[in-house]
């Protein structure tokens, strides 16, 4: 990576920021051979190693990672410590943001689980794919609690909640239909 960064930097193009999409992979193809514990003590050097070379290089760095189903189907906005194969990820990080379960109308809540010298934020989000960007829904949806589905805010009264089974956080152990989040930085 700093030999493309210190490229472009001799071209006379000064980097913005260096994305590495989906950590864990990349992470598999550079040590095949390493066992679990050594694979992982790998991941967070190399974390570390990135956001040194974007300090470096006067640029930020977005890390992509995915989270586990598990955690992903139990929980509709689910913490930085819930990434797959490491639970550890944002420890060098100075923020990380996780991007909870979308559902059928794309809403789903985006996170800043952490904030190094910042308040930590929740917005709910719609993707719109068209133009590959998430839109603030923030006042017109409202996440039902007991359901964990979004909710047009004016029609949250009008839900009869006495009927309608308690699917709230850790409750039920049955995995969604919505895909998961990534986190990254």
């Amino acid at each position: 990576m700093e030999r493309v960064l210190e490229g472009y930097r001799k071209q006379g193009i000064k980097p913005g920021a260096f994305i590495v999409d989906w950590f864990w992979p990349m992470v598999l193809r550079a040590t095949p051979e390493l066992d679990d514990a050594a694979r992982r003590a790998f991941a967070k050097n190399q974390i570390l190693q990135f956001k040194q070379l974007a300090g470096k290089m006067r640029c930020w760095c977005w890390i992509n990672q995915q989270l586990t189903s598990a955690e992903a189907g139990k929980k509709r906005t689910p913490e930085w410590n819930a990434a797959a194969e490491l639970k550890s990820f944002a420890e060098y990080l100075d923020f990380c943001f996780v991007l909870g379960m979308l559902d059928s109308q794309h809403i789903g809540n985006f996170k800043s689980s952490k904030a190094r010298g910042n308040a930590v934020l929740e917005k709910a989000v719609r993707l719109n794919g068209e133009l590959a960007r998430f839109d603030v829904v923030e006042g017109e949806m409202e996440l039902c609690k007991r359901t964990l589905r979004w909710i047009p805010k004016e029609k949250m009264n009008e839900i009869p909640t006495d009927k309608i089974p308690d699917m709230s956080e850790d409750k039920s152990e049955k995995q969604s239909d919505y895909e998961a989040g990534d986190v990254g930085v």
